[in-house]
């Protein structure tokens, strides 16, 4: 396609983002944001840092302008990826764990809807990590929010990091060089945290769900819900086979065969 084409396409994302825009509190930027996001815009854009702010969240979010940052803030609060997370009745003051923190749009979002949430957010990217302390600093200084820096996984340990992709596609990488960054397992997560239950547990860890749920431990019986998004070819078979392995019996709430990532919103049961 020629310039003239990807002109016009950004024009459009443009006057789509402004129609849209009593979302956000400054709609011109969220339509820069929107345009610096696509495939076209991300060649132009430079990665500084800006915000945007949310209609009802009092703190701003901040937000790379380049890159995948407003593509997460548009999944969640315009294409409702967790919209259907919001019909649990979770307790008032519900604990949640949150694996693949990313910038913390999802913490907010969770903690926006359930104000007295207490949260555990785990983020390997150590820029990811700090735009999530920005975004989250109201919650992590009231002691609502915990961030941990690192991988989620089945043991104990390091690895690095696979960024051979935009920021919300990380990879876990058991090899290669890098910096070392520490893995925790869930079990740990919960105990350094003194939970004994989880009410919602959010996952969304660019492949490592797999080895999680393959071999998971007696944390998984501390679980309620779970919404999830696999990555392939991690399948929504492969995930429930290993629940039931585990033991642990769930109805499913809603699930999706999408391709490449599979979503399953999932509950507890007695039996």
């Amino acid at each position: 396609m020629g310039l003239a084409h990807n002109i016009a396409v950004g024009c459009r994302l443009l006057g789509s983002s402004i129609v849209h825009g009593p979302r956000y509190g400054n709609p011109f930027r969220a339509a820069f944001l929107r345009f610096a996001a696509s495939n076209f815009g991300k060649r132009l854009a430079s990665s500084k840092e800006t915000t945007l702010k949310v209609s009802g969240w009092k703190h701003p979010m901040h937000l790379r302008s380049a890159g995948s940052d407003f593509s997460v803030l548009r999944t969640i609060l315009e294409e409702g990826e967790y919209a259907r997370v919001l019909d649990w009745k979770l307790p008032a003051a519900p604990r949640i764990l949150d694996l693949g923190g990313n910038v913390g749009v999802t913490a907010r979002y969770f903690a926006h809807h359930w104000p007295d949430a207490r949260i555990i957010s785990v983020e390997p990217d150590a820029e990811n990590a700090r735009l999530l302390g920005s975004n989250c600093k109201h919650l992590i200084d009231s002691g609502q929010l915990r961030l941990v820096r690192g991988f989620v996984a089945a043991r104990d340990g390091t690895a690095t990091l696979d960024k051979n992709a935009d920021a919300w596609a990380y990879t876990k990488n058991d090899g290669g060089n890098g910096e070392a960054i520490p893995c925790f397992t869930i079990d740990q997560l919960l105990a350094d945290a003194g939970w004994d239950s989880v009410d919602l547990m959010k996952c969304d860890i660019e492949g490592s769900e797999r080895e999680v749920f393959e071999h998971a431990g007696p944390w998984l019986q501390l679980v309620h819900r779970i919404v999830i998004e696999l990555h392939e070819p991690y399948s929504l078979d492969m995930f429930y086979n290993h629940l039931r392995a585990a033991g642990w019996h769930h109805r499913v709430i809603f699930d999706a065969e999408r391709s490449p990532n599979p979503l399953s919103l999932i509950e507890r049961t007695a039996h």
